[in-house]
């Protein structure tokens, strides 16, 4: 991540488009580092995030839809579009991350069962399971 991309003032971005651009390569920067395990800029990521949303629920706020003309309410409605687009993409970054801590779970149960000398679940080529434990491990050299 560039520094200048974390020092954004959001209120600098204008319009509709500027807005959506910046929370799509927010999303897409947060899905990088959920692939590559780089889960410690998460935090950062999520308050930049949080704040984008505070940004377009304010100004789609701002605009009284009752007394609006209707440029106004075609910006709200605009505003509230790129909300729902955002939220989509989010929760597709969350269900990808739940799914990246359920599979880091396995892997430490895993570890576990063999430690412990239970049976791990392998399976060959053939897809027969092949029977593991921690007392008859042997290491196995091919050459």
């Amino acid at each position: 991540m560039t520094s200048s991309k974390k020092t954004v003032n959001l209120a600098t971005l204008r319009n509709v488009d500027a807005l959506a651009r910046f929370g799509i390569d927010l999303l897409q920067q947060e899905r990088k580092a959920i692939l590559s395990g780089a889960f410690d800029s998460l935090a950062e990521l999520g308050e930049r995030k949080g704040a984008l949303l505070d940004e377009i629920e304010s100004r789609a706020g701002a605009v009284d839809s009752g007394q609006a003309t209707p440029e106004q309410r075609d910006l709200r409605t605009s505003l509230l579009s790129v909300a729902t687009i955002l939220s989509r993409r989010a929760t597709e970054n969350q269900n990808l991350l739940t799914s990246s801590l359920n599979g880091a779970q396995k892997a430490r149960d895993m570890v576990d069962r063999l430690t412990t000398g239970g049976s791990a679940g392998f399976y060959g080529a053939a897809g027969q399971r092949i029977s593991t434990s921690g007392a008859g491990m042997q290491a196995v050299v091919k050459l």
